[in-house]
């Protein structure tokens, strides 16, 4: 049995969905932040009727309005809210959120000890700082930063993902979750056999 979730984020088209689904992701994603992924507030609302309810939608911003935590609160209200800005103390939604940290070899431990000390029993997702991007960079950061983190926090790792390098990820930190955007596309587009191999990499890092 898998014991790591898994999050297929950047999800566009019903396709992408249906994919995802059928390979075994336990979160979908739907990018409403500046990115070469980002769909409408609309497009959501159709593609969130495609996620079975044992299935979590994750809707992503940098920094929410008022209005657009309404707009997800009113799709389903088992939708979470995945940001890249630290505004957790200050959101005014009954939303599950995941809190996404930045890493890069600069950040400082009292950073990220700051940031979780905000989130108390929320989610983190460390992903890599790469310029300018929030997230879908395709690189991977330094595991052994946020290793001590890992441990206590519920955490997903996103960052440069793919099935020939979650086994080793998951080795090595023993993650809540997994989170692949990137790494399950061929040409930009998402791709359902790689979405399968990253699945069954998982697995079988799960059973060692």
């Amino acid at each position: 049995m898998r014991r790591t979730k898994v999050k297929f984020c950047g999800c566009r088209r019903e396709s992408d969905v249906e994919d995802a689904i059928e390979a075994g992701a336990n979160a979908v994603g739907f990018v409403l932040a500046p990115s070469p992924r980002q769909i409408t507030l609309d497009v959501l609302a159709k593609l969130a009727k495609r996620v079975p309810v044992d299935i979590t939608p994750v809707a992503i911003f940098v920094a929410p309005t008022r209005d657009e935590m309404r707009r997800i609160e009113g799709l389903r209200d088992d939708f979470m809210l995945q940001i890249s800005t630290h505004l957790f103390p200050r959101l005014t939604t009954g939303l599950r959120v995941i809190q996404t940290m930045q890493i890069d070899q600069a950040v400082k431990r009292s950073q990220i000890e700051t940031v979780l000390s905000n989130l108390r029993d929320g989610t983190v997702l460390f992903d890599t700082k790469l310029g300018k991007l929030n997230g879908g960079t395709g690189r991977a950061f330094p595991w052994e930063i946020v290793a001590p983190f890992v441990s206590r926090q519920r955490s997903f790792i996103a960052g440069g993902l793919t099935a020939k390098t979650v086994g080793t990820c998951i080795r090595t930190l023993r993650p809540f979750g997994v989170d692949v955007s990137s790494g399950i596309e061929t040409r930009g587009a998402k791709d359902s056999k790689k979405m399968r191999r990253f699945i069954a990499a998982v697995e079988q890092a799960d059973e060692s």
